[in-house]
């Protein structure tokens, strides 16, 4: 095998081997919720995995199994090609297959989602075994130019690698449902094997019962893979509650994958397999707690500039719109994906088109940093779990301080602690008033001490079509009146007091503190 081709494969293995390993981390990152730790694993994994593949290339080449000898020379580069082409065909369908066999395992039970990790291991240990054999067959055994033809053929290496990441990344993600980008890299594995083995063999290979199977099977997996990928995401979302139900929505690009169920309580909304929310803007219905949307009018008299980071189902967006005392609400949101689904629900798309609501597609920390001059009366954050990862981005000590430079006189935080006491601990590092509703905490460096007259005309201002929404029934009236009689007594002292944990950027202690992943 000449040097240039060499080059060539290593390219294409190193491309195919990293897009791979997105693909997996976003397909376990949705099996597992997004707990904290999904990056380390997968990755830990693939390195182990290449690293025993290419010590098992490394040391059958030692052995002579596929090594040159004098005499056979032409024998032994022949098996050598050989295995490299076996390994990428073997990957390519054992990588197809493996998806939806395991979601329908998963259906049987949910531990069989450990195959995953078996799956990992085994791939990336056929795709690292190949560049010591790569190396093997191409560089030539003058001592004088050994360092250069392996440097090439590691470039090549580093080239695909480098490119995977960006182009599988950034482009494919966004553009092509997971099923396709993982069809077409298998396909490419399929393709190179081929290719390798015509370029060794020639036309007598093209000839032969295993250029035909190879074929067949490229064929058979490009006409297949919709209809066996069509329930992908249902199986190892509902495991062993899978019903043969479908998804109503599928919405999948570089930010994450959101799914979506249909309920008659609110269709409801999954971020990365993790609970985002319900369609739902009806105090009456309550199916999402959206009566803790409404309280934001006891935190504040008077909140004209409002931010909300993060707008999941649009529910919190709308209730937020509906009150006439905000006239600016600034939406920071890093999926597109969640506007173009909110379009399709006619109770909250409204925020798309009202002049007072503006959205704006980024990092919400990121957002913050980089607009100091913007200031605000209400910062309000219904955040994901606390034990997911990234979310020490939005609950850390240092990103709290953040968000209190960003306050006006008398501003409020309000966010949603997932019934973490440690986001409420770090809270209370912050402000000088919190208090708590329903694992939500409001802080503040003014005292919440809205009497019960500006409260009730403050819940009045909600209103849609014209019309009061708690003045619309008795039910109405006397969630209001609940809503209103809420206490909101300063809890700082009380929790300051408790062995807690204070989340800084560095230890990450919400996603990390107790050492075991949570249950999903």
């Amino acid at each position: 095998m000449n040097l240039k081709f060499s080059v060539f494969i290593a390219c294409v293995v190193g491309f195919v081997s990293i897009s791979m390993e997105i693909v997996w981390f976003s397909v376990i990152g949705y099996l597992l919720r997004g707990q904290a730790g999904i990056f380390g694993v997968v990755l830990s994994l693939v390195l182990f995995g290449i690293a025993f593949g290419a010590k098992y290339s490394y040391n059958n080449i030692s052995n002579k199994k596929y090594g040159y000898q004098t005499t056979v020379i032409a024998h032994q580069k022949y098996n050598v090609v050989d295995i490299i082409a076996k390994f990428l065909f073997i990957a390519g369908i054992i990588n197809f297959l493996a998806f939806p066999v395991i979601g329908w395992l998963m259906t049987l039970n949910d531990y069989f989602a450990i195959l995953y990790l078996f799956k990992i291991v085994f791939i990336s240990f056929l795709i690292g075994g190949i560049f010591p054999l790569l190396c093997h067959i191409s560089v030539p055994s003058d001592q004088d130019s050994v360092g250069q033809h392996t440097s090439w053929i590691y470039a090549g290496n580093i080239i695909g690698a480098t490119t995977g990441p960006l182009f599988t990344g950034f482009v494919l993600i966004d553009y092509f449902e997971i099923s396709y980008i993982i069809t077409a890299l298998c396909a490419v594995c399929i393709l190179l094997s081929i290719l390798i083995k015509w370029n060794d063999l020639g036309s007598y290979f093209l000839y032969s019962k295993k250029s035909v199977f190879m074929l067949l099977s490229l064929i058979i997996m490009i006409a297949c893979f919709k209809d066996l990928y069509s329930n992908h995401y249902e199986l190892i979302h509902f495991k062993t509650n899978y019903k043969d139900q479908s998804f109503k929505y599928i919405a999948e690009n570089k930010s994450g994958i959101i799914t979506v169920e249909e309920d008659k309580k609110g269709d409801i909304f999954y971020g990365g397999g993790a609970y985002d929310g319900r369609v739902n803007i009806d105090p009456e219905n309550n199916s999402n707690g959206i009566d803790r949307t409404y309280l934001v009018a006891a935190l504040h008299p008077n909140p004209k500039d409002v931010i909300m980071i993060g707008l999941s189902t649009g529910s919190w967006a709308r209730i937020l719109s509906d009150y006439s005392k905000i006239k600016s609400l600034t939406i920071i949101e890093i999926n597109s994906n969640y506007v173009e689904l909110i379009r399709k629900y006619p109770e909250v798309n409204k925020i798309l088109s009202d002049d007072k609501v503006s959205i704006i597609i980024d990092d919400g920390r990121r957002w913050l940093r980089r607009n100091t001059d913007k200031n605000f009366d209400l910062i309000v954050m219904n955040t994901t779990f606390h034990f997911r990862e990234h979310i020490t981005n939005l609950v850390s000590f240092e990103f709290l301080k953040m968000c209190q430079q960003r306050l006006k006189k008398g501003g409020v935080m309000y966010w949603n602690t997932t019934h973490c006491p440690d986001i409420v601990y770090t809270a209370s590092n912050v402000f000088s008033n919190v208090t708590t509703f329903k694992g939500f905490v409001a802080a503040s460096d003014s005292p919440f001490t809205l009497d019960e007259k500006t409260k009730r005309l403050s819940f009045l201002e909600f209103k849609r079509n014209g019309s009061s929404i708690f003045l619309k029934n008795d039910k109405t009236i006397k969630l209001m009146n609940k809503l209103i009689s809420t206490p909101l007594n300063n809890i700082r002292d009380s929790i300051l007091d408790q062995n807690l944990w204070l989340i800084t950027d560095d230890n990450m202690a919400s996603e990390y503190k107790e050492g075991v992943w949570h249950k999903n």
